[in-house]
């Protein structure tokens, strides 16, 4: 019988995160494990079904038997048993700083990069750097001159700075491409802006067609762990402007895909 994963998110709308949630669990299932996803939000249940995979679950279907390994993201384990309880960090320490008291209950924590494991208080050997698994992207410059502005539209992601950034590169349009996750901080720095030359697209799933409208993507949050867009960017050979204290190297990556699977792997089994 397959090995039994269950992966538990605490967040499951459209965003980074529910991303590498949604492609490590097909990873994982082409890999000969047993998946399901578990999460208080829809989106992860159409899309991955859309992509031919009918593994995703509401939170309140969620239930473990004591063979199963579990794996939480942005959610912290009751009392249950379980063979292996592992902890998927996909934050810095300004969100929530993981000790070893806090992360007691639990096998293994996975960081998705070096730098943010050193933000944490962990001092245990029980944590390993694993990045996330990077989509291939096919892209064709459309030439253009148009931007793009890639994430949820909130404070952290500081959607409006991006955009300006994009107008004062000499870009003639910006797409902003995400839902809006902070109505406050949409109506104050974002609204203001929206005209012909910034338009709102809100999320799409074909990222292809996405990142075949724009020329580049302008990337400005507060603080990023290891920035998925970023990844894909360099992966597709895209330009991309992210802030300097949020750049990483194309080392901090991991663009094999079967490397990213070995290393769960080791710490699934």
């Amino acid at each position: 019988m397959p090995q039994q994963v269950k992966i538990v998110t605490g967040w499951s709308k459209p965003g980074g995160s529910t991303t590498c949630i949604i492609n490590l669990a097909k990873k994982l299932i082409d890999s000969g494990y047993d998946v399901e996803v578990f999460g208080p939000h829809d989106w992860h249940i159409h899309e991955l079904a859309r992509q031919g995979y009918n593994v995703g679950f509401g939170s309140k279907y969620f239930s473990c038997k004591e063979d199963d390994i579990v794996i939480s993201h942005f959610s912290m384990l009751g009392p249950i048993k379980a063979k292996k309880k592992i902890y998927w960090c996909h934050e810095m320490s300004n969100f929530m700083n993981l000790t070893d008291d806090m992360m007691e209950p639990y096998d293994k924590v996975v960081f998705v990069s070096e730098v943010q494991r050193q933000s944490h208080s962990l001092q245990s050997d029980r944590s390993i750097v694993i990045p996330n698994v990077i989509e291939k992207i096919k892209w064709s410059n459309p030439n253009n001159k148009v931007a793009g502005v890639i994430g949820s539209i909130d404070s952290n992601k500081q959607s409006h700075i991006s955009v300006q950034r994009a107008l004062e590169g000499g870009f003639e349009k910006v797409y902003l491409y995400g839902n809006v996750t902070d109505k406050v901080y949409y109506e104050h720095f974002i609204a203001p802006l929206l005209s012909d030359k910034v338009q709102l697209r809100g999320h799409c799933d074909n990222k292809e067609e996405m990142y075949n409208s724009i020329e580049a993507v302008y990337h400005s949050s507060k603080i990023e762990c290891l920035p998925t867009i970023q990844g894909e960017c360099l992966n597709a050979k895209i330009p991309y402007f992210g802030l300097d204290r949020n750049m990483r190297e194309e080392s901090d990556y991991e663009f094999n895909n079967n490397i990213i699977i070995e290393r769960w792997k080791e710490v699934l089994e």
